[in-house]
C-alpha cells in the first residue's frame, strides 16, 4: 500500500470517529422544552403564556379535569403558569343534591397551590341541581365550619329555593368558623333551621 493510501485510510478513520463522537454529544446535551423556553426573556414568555393559557369556553370542573400540558413541562414553567391559568379562565362547578365535596376539594387544592388570596380571585361559577339532601348539606357545612380554607357560595338575587337554603346553611357554618364556634354547637343551629324547613318541604327532614 502506498504512503498516500495509508494516510488517506488513517484520515478517513479519524474523521469517522470524530463525527460519531460529535453527534452523540449533541443528543446527550440536547436542551429540554422547558430549557428552550427559558432562553427567552421573561416578557416574551409571559406573552406566550397569555396566548396559550386562556380558554375560549368555560371549564367544567369534575373528576376528569386536567390542567393543560404546558403546566407539566417542568417545575419552573409550572411555577410561572399555574397562577395565570387559574386566574385567566372561568370554572364551572355543578353541585348535585347538595353534595359539595368535590367543590371544597377544588377550593382546598387552589388554596394549597396558589395561596388563599389568589384562590379567592378565581372566577368560579356554581350551579346547584337536584333535590334537597340534608345529610349531604350537613357534611358540606361541617367542612366549612372546621376548615379555615373552605369557601362558601355567594348569595345571588333571583336564585332558586334550593340555592337559598344551601347558601343560608353555609352562611351559618361560615359564621361559626369565623367566631370559633365548635361544630357541635353549629350543628344544633342547623338542626333548628332544618326543623323550620321541614314545615315547608318535608324532603329536608328525610
Amino acid at each position: 500500500m502506498s504512503k498516500r493510501s495509508r494516510d488517506s485510510d488513517r484520515t478517513g478513520r479519524g474523521s469517522k470517529k470524530s463525527k460519531t463522537t460529535h453527534t452523540t454529544s449533541v443528543f446527550r446535551h440536547a436542551p429540554t422544552a422547558g430549557g428552550l423556553l427559558f432562553t427567552l426573556p421573561a416578557e416574551l414568555r409571559n406573552t406566550i403564556y397569555a396566548l396559550v393559557l386562556p380558554q375560549d369556553t368555560i371549564i367544567e370542573v369534575d373528576h376528569h379535569t386536567r390542567a393543560p400540558p404546558l403546566l407539566e413541562v417542568c417545575r419552573e414553567v409550572r411555577s410561572e403558569t399555574v397562577p395565570m391559568w387559574y386566574l385567566s379562565n372561568t370554572f364551572h362547578h355543578t353541585i348535585k343534591h347538595c353534595n359539595g365535596e368535590l367543590f371544597e376539594r377544588w377550593v382546598m387544592f387552589c388554596n394549597k397551590h396558589l395561596g388563599r388570596k389568589i384562590s379567592r380571585s378565581i372566577n368560579d361559577l356554581i350551579s346547584l341541581k337536584g333535590k334537597p339532601n340534608w345529610s349531604a348539606l350537613l357534611k358540606w357545612c361541617k367542612v366549612v365550619c372546621e376548615e379555615h380554607n373552605a369557601r362558601c357560595i355567594e348569595r345571588k338575587a333571583g336564585q332558586s329555593r334550593l340555592s337559598t337554603v344551601v347558601t343560608a346553611a353555609l352562611d351559618i357554618a361560615r359564621t361559626c368558623e369565623a367566631s370559633s364556634v365548635p361544630w357541635l354547637a353549629c350543628e344544633k343551629m342547623l338542626d333548628h333551621m332544618r326543623y323550620a324547613l321541614g314545615r315547608y318541604d318535608v324532603r329536608w327532614t328525610e
